[in-house]
């Protein structure tokens, strides 16, 4: 995991600009710009389609898109383009797009752990850098290429590239750029697996000095990380614990999400590997929670953009079937006055069929785009709904691979030793128990294995032993639905949501969960006798849970009513239409 965020890193800072000659700089600008990458896709095809881009432009085109592609992880996109690159430019002579297609096909080979062929185009890269002095390029693709080495164990080839990288920067006077704390971060790496830990630490302490009078908070962050590591492998539990919390509060500090739980998984691996289960189960627990921020914010971004995107096509279309109606009222005023002339009577009639025809072929086009956006809204929040699901089942089997593995052998290791603490066994118990828990509400085995209706009433069971909550489960003719796995899960999820809902706000000691099916149709009725809300205010009901049992609905084409009032508990109604 290390090597592949310098890769990414290597990569980002390797751009060299290849000015277009037709395309203006300024339109290139604006595509980099773009909010996504998948809209930044969109843009280079819109404009491969639109422009006859040749030459400069088109090599500029392959380049650019290919890049886009990588980071959508799109592989067979990358070398397409990156291939397109090479043979263009090499017809043109153009060693920098040359540099950068090897590079780019060198990063796709290392991400696809085919490192022979990512090591054969760095070294094509590298050797047209070192020819034409492109000495920038040349220490970053000597970076890619000594991450492999190592992620090959080849650590005193690694160690020899990096050595050359880092006396390039120091020659040219480049040590306050961030190619010189990387060059040194993945030297010390190095060591660290060649098990020369002196050297390591020696290296790790100097990036600590150079961040700080930098004032460079993403490498100090990522500095104490690895120096963490380095010290928990050296015994230095206490002083490992140090540096990881002073990275997790710099990663904090820049509110950027992605690093924060970057920095909560390093935490609880950390905290792990001490021995402190508690403190790594609260750091998984956090991430759980970032994530979801995130699933939402992007659901809610995405159906926002899409929302836009609706409101302006149907402003231009009002405009133009209000203009095509003015152009009517004109012919029409046109032909009444050249009443006796037939000839230009029957031009007017003849261009008013057309504009009606052009305009029923307008609308038809239009209704058939907006289906099909809608239908790419929908593709696109079943795949992000379905990411979310293999997300879970990849952080049940963490948990139970993991912490539940950790747990079960420390108790076989108290047992062992004949420790009879009840008190200790009994919050071992408990801390199993809960991994249990946590494990199966993110990924039920029983969903896949008994169906929804069976895996709905072991989760009703659970709840009702833990005493809660009393919850009276009441299905009819459930068992005759034909259900497919991508059914089944949103159903249980819906469910789910609606039990936790009630669990976390309602303050009830009671609630009727019915589903039946009747007319082609599934109906949940959930009403619980808690503290319920004032619709009105609207704060109730748009937390995370409403918006994922939304997002389910929106793919199920279900509905959704909820009645409640302040003191006088929840009722919520759903209807889901099923096949007959």
């Amino acid at each position: 995991m290390r090597l592949s965020i310098v890769a990414i890193i290597c990569f980002l800072v390797s751009h060299h600009c290849l000015y277009a000659k037709g395309v203006p700089e300024k339109t290139w600008k604006q595509i980099d710009k773009s909010p996504t990458n998948e809209l930044a896709l969109s843009r280079y095809d819109s404009l491969f389609k639109a422009t006859e881009l040749d030459g400069t432009d088109l090599l500029r085109y392959y380049i650019e898109k290919g890049n886009t592609c990588f980071w959508l992880s799109n592989y067979a996109c990358t070398n397409e383009m990156a291939f397109n690159a090479l043979e263009l430019s090499e017809k043109m002579g153009e060693d920098s797009a040359n540099m950068r297609a090897n590079m780019l096909l060198g990063n796709v080979h290392y991400y696809m752990k085919e490192f022979d062929a990512a090591v054969n185009y760095y070294l094509k890269a590298i050797e047209i850098a070192k020819n034409k002095k492109f000495i920038k390029s040349e220490t970053i693709l000597i970076h890619n290429l000594a991450a492999v080495y190592m992620d090959t164990h080849k650590y005193e080839e690694a160690e020899k590239n990096l050595l050359r990288a880092l006396r390039l920067i120091e020659e040219n006077g480049w040590t306050h750029e961030s190619k010189y704390p990387l060059g040194k971060r993945l030297l010390a790496s190095n060591y660290e697996r060649q098990k020369k830990y002196k050297e390591a630490a020696e290296l790790y302490k100097s990036l600590l000095k150079y961040a700080k009078a930098n004032n460079d908070l993403n490498i100090l962050a990522s500095t104490a990380t690895f120096y963490s590591g380095l010290l928990i492998t050296l015994g230095q539990g206490d002083s490992a614990k140090y540096y990881c919390e002073e990275a997790l509060k710099i990663q904090r500090k820049r509110e950027i999400i992605p690093d924060i739980i970057a920095g909560l998984s390093f935490k609880s691996l950390t905290y792990s590997k001490l021995n402190d289960y508690k403190t790594a189960y609260l750091a998984n627990q956090e991430i759980i929670e970032l994530k979801d921020k995130i699933f939402h914010e992007n659901l809610d971004d995405r159906v926002g953009e899409m929302q836009v995107k609706y409101q302006t096509e149907k402003e231009r279309q009002a405009k133009e079937l209000a203009q095509a109606q003015a152009n009517a009222n004109a012919f029409e005023l046109e032909a009444e006055r050249a009443e006796k002339n037939l000839i230009l009577l029957a031009v007017t009639i003849t261009f008013l069929l057309a504009a009606v025809a052009f305009l029923i072929y307008y609308l038809r086009n239009q209704k058939a785009r907006a289906r099909l956006e809608q239908k790419l809204q929908l593709d696109r929040l079943g795949a992000l709904i379905e990411g979310e699901e293999k997300e879970r089942s990849r952080i049940a089997r963490d948990l139970h691979d993991g912490i539940s593995q950790l747990l079960f052998g420390l108790k076989l290791k108290i047992q062992s030793l004949r420790i009879h603490d009840e008190t200790l066994l009994k919050m071992l118990k408990q801390a199993m128990a809960e991994v249990r828990n946590v494990s199966h509400n993110l990924a039920p085995n029983d969903l896949s294995e008994l169906g929804f209706v069976a895996a709905l009433k072991n989760n009703v069971e659970r709840i009702n032993s833990s005493n809660q909550l009393e919850v009276n489960l009441k299905t009819e003719e459930l068992q005759l639905l034909t259900l497919t796995a991508a059914q089944q899960t949103n159903l249980y999820r819906i469910a789910q949501e609606l039990l936790n809902n009630t669990l976390k706000h309602a303050e009830a000691s009671h609630v009727e969960l019915v589903l039946f099916k009747e007319n082609n149709k599934l109906t949940f009725s959930a009403k619980d006798n808690g503290k319920g809300f004032d619709q009105k205010s609207n704060s109730n009901n748009v937390g995370i849970g409403w918006s994922n049992i939304k997002a389910r609905l929106q793919l199920l084409n279900g509905r959704l009513n909820v009645v409640s009032s302040p003191g006088n508990g929840t009722e919520v109604f759903i209807e889901i239409p099923m096949a007959a």
